[in-house]
């Protein structure tokens, strides 16, 4: 450790490693040991400046902000390409931080309030409890620290030791019941100025009952909005279904009412492409069948719907006929070029042994008693031992395994196999 340093940085994160392997990734894989890739030369040198600055800080001046913006510096010039921004360097960073949290328990003691938030500034209770919510500053508690002057400014380094006389921390108001934290950011105009600015203190009850009639409220004009919504559109159908029940059976015009159907669904209408039975036809036609069907339901009008429902239905089964009967040809089809292929590959084969081994033989049959050629051991088909006979040449049976031995042990030049009995060519 240098004498400018006030403690180790690689002793506490447990970084220590041999010379060898100083330029070696930081990341700590799930078995415990230290990544083996190596990192960017340029990484190295801005890893060990964060190293150097951390150490330089005591730990008493080092607050929970500062820690984490060098554990993060660190992470990204101490990672691999492989280990950048991963699940694993995140998990590193939070064993470094609970590694420099044991080691140093005073860790951020002396500025741990150091700057409260604007709303909690704001929402500072006062015992007088008539200033709370009403935007309002809060009386400062007598301090021997004065206060920076502009406050957007005051911006401490991340690695300057400060000091600065703790604050107390703000005591925030009780949530309402039945509000949740969202909705109090939400409704700021209600919420700002809970209680009424007279001198009477605002009891919790009275505070609770509050917040219930004000969600009740809500809830009143969200279902007024709601209904109204319902209204208008109920409205709207009425009007279109009033306007095809006026449609004579013969003269059926529907180009007005299929826009308006449209709009009322909030469907994209196109004129010209609704008309040109290419690219909006399904979608077209099946919202004016929709509209159609709630209008035509007297009996002497249904006849209408029902023809065009019976041709489309026998158009879909046809269509749906002509693809299974394609189907089952194709299938059938490649079957038989299957059966083809496999044909012509076994009669290949029996050609080739053919000209190899010449033609096959009738095995012969095996007497009682009889001896293996190769073991000297007696041959039986329904043995536990399995045989192997001559195909091309004498037709005699022999242990598979003996063969097997015979094969390896007896091959000529040409890595040819001769039977035993007859050397002619065995397969």
């Amino acid at each position: 450790m240098s004498s400018t340093q006030a403690w180790s940085p690689i002793e506490v994160l447990g970084l220590t490693r041999p010379k060898t392997q100083q330029n070696l990734c930081y990341a700590l894989m799930s078995g415990g040991s230290l990544c083996t890739q190596p990192i960017n030369k340029s990484k190295i040198s801005q890893r060990n400046h964060c190293l150097y600055d951390l150490g330089r800080i005591p730990p008493e001046h080092i607050s929970q902000q500062t820690l984490s913006n060098v554990l993060n510096d660190l992470a990204d010039n101490g990672s691999c390409r492989y280990h950048t921004k991963s699940r694993t360097m995140y998990e590193t960073k939070q064993r470094w931080k609970r590694r420099v949290e044991r080691a140093f328990p005073q860790l951020g003691h002396a500025i741990k309030c150091l700057k409260p938030t604007r709303r909690a500034r704001e929402e500072q209770v006062h015992p007088d409890a008539n200033i709370v919510g009403t935007g309002r500053k809060r009386p400062r508690p007598d301090s021997t620290v004065e206060e920076p002057t502009d406050r957007k400014k005051f911006r401490p380094s991340p690695l300057q030791p400060v000091s600065r006389v703790p604050q107390t921390a703000p005591i925030l108001p009780a949530v309402p019941r039945g509000a949740h934290p969202r909705t109090l950011g939400r409704t700021r105009t209600v919420w700002q100025n809970p209680i009424s600015s007279s001198s009477e203190p605002v009891t919790a009850a009275e505070m609770h009952a509050k917040a219930d009639e004000m969600i009740k409220n809500q809830k009143r004009e969200q279902e007024a909005q709601k209904k109204e919504v319902q209204q208008a559109k109920k409205q709207q159908r009425n009007k279109l279904l009033e306007k095809l029940r006026k449609l004579e059976p013969g003269k059926v015009d529907l180009s007005g009412v299929h826009h308006e159907y449209f709009a009322m669904h909030k469907v994209n209408y196109d004129p010209a492409i609704a008309t040109s039975g290419e690219i909006f036809e399904k979608r077209y036609l099946e919202y004016s069948r929709r509209a159609v069907a709630d209008a035509f339901s007297e009996d002497e009008k249904r006849h209408f719907l029902h023809e065009d429902e019976r041709r489309r239905r026998i158009a879909r089964e046809e269509e749906e006929a002509r693809r299974v009967a394609k189907a089952r040809e194709a299938a059938r089809l490649e079957e038989e070029y299957r059966q083809m292929q496999e044909e012509a590959k076994r009669k290949q084969e029996a050609a080739r042994r053919i000209a190899l081994y010449g033609p096959e033989v009738e095995r012969r049959p095996i007497r009682e008693g009889e001896e293996c050629a190769i073991c000297q051991d007696a041959m039986d088909m329904n043995g536990p031992k399995p045989l192997e006979w001559c195909s091309h040449g004498c037709g005699n049976s022999f242990h598979e395994e003996c063969l097997g031995e015979w094969k390896n042990s007896s091959r000529d030049n040409d890595q040819a196999v001769r039977c035993p009995f007859c050397r002619k060519k065995m397969p």
